[in-house]
């Protein structure tokens, strides 16, 4: 299954958003994983001919074919660079290992529509959020003619996405490759002295990871979806609002690459 994730944000003053990902690298990656999702659903697509009902008497309508899904996922993922917990020189292993994870939380709804008795096409939205405390922070000194600037910043942050999904539907499958594009929208604090500031850091990417998964079904047009998956990404900031910009010369590295679990409830459509 190849999971097509697209992020929405209103933000004002973002002309030219997508032109740091128009370099070679990443418009290769990019091109490449859309031709193998193209791929993927073209082989789906004839399974939409001669659909029958379950009389047999004609094809059913569109949105007689309509099913829906509301679940919930959670993830551990990796915190980044620039995220990671303070540890205070600790050699304790778990401590180690867990100054680098944190939480993610999200809410996904989906419709999906069936080509045939089994497989089809799933588009979803889901919204997603974390905090991250503690964390280890920005520090930066700045020697001028007039001035020594120091600046701080980044001790926590709360995270935040929308996304979009398209991805293949089946009733048996449990081993899906997926591949996703995630917007994330990082708050935090920067301060130079007492001047505090909130500042907003928007991030673009990818995402590759392989997901097992099954389907129980409860009733004829009820179900319940169970997924692990392990997800691997790749972001890069784009846009910020940083009154110091200019002095911290640096992006912030976000990351939601880690272990995912989530679940499912599909309901609805004529079957």
């Amino acid at each position: 299954m190849f999971l097509l994730i697209l992020s929405v944000y209103s933000l004002d003053n973002l002309d030219g958003i997508f032109n740091p990902f128009l370099n070679e690298n990443g418009s290769l990656i990019l091109y490449s994983s859309a031709f193998s999702l193209l791929q993927d659903l073209s082989g789906l697509s004839g399974g939409m001919k001669d659909d029958k009902n379950t009389t047999g008497d004609k094809e059913l309508s569109f949105w007689r074919r309509l099913s829906y899904s509301i679940g919930y996922s959670g993830g551990i993922c990796w915190t980044g660079s620039d995220l990671r917990k303070y540890t205070d020189w600790t050699l304790d292993p778990i401590e180690l290992i867990s100054a680098n994870l944190y939480y993610l939380n999200s809410i996904e709804l989906s419709v999906i529509y069936p080509f045939n008795n089994e497989k089809g096409i799933e588009v979803g939205a889901g919204y997603g959020w974390a905090r991250i405390k503690g964390t280890n922070g920005w520090f930066k000194v700045i020697y001028t003619e007039d001035d020594t600037i120091r600046l701080h910043g980044w001790y926590s942050a709360n995270l935040s996405s929308l996304t979009f999904s398209i991805s293949r539907w089946s009733k048996h499958s449990h081993f899906r490759p997926y591949f996703g594009i995630p917007m994330v929208i990082a708050k935090g604090s920067e301060n130079r002295g007492e001047d505090w500031f909130a500042v907003k850091r928007l991030s673009i990417g990818i995402i590759l990871g392989i997901s097992v998964s099954s389907l129980t079904w409860i009733e004829k047009d009820l179900s319940l979806s169970s997924f692990i998956s392990f997800r691997l990404s790749l972001l890069r900031e784009i846009w910020n609002n940083s009154p110091w910009d200019e002095y911290w010369d640096k992006p912030l590295s976000v990351s939601l690459g880690g272990l995912y679990g989530g679940i499912k409830l599909n309901f609805g459509g004529v079957k």
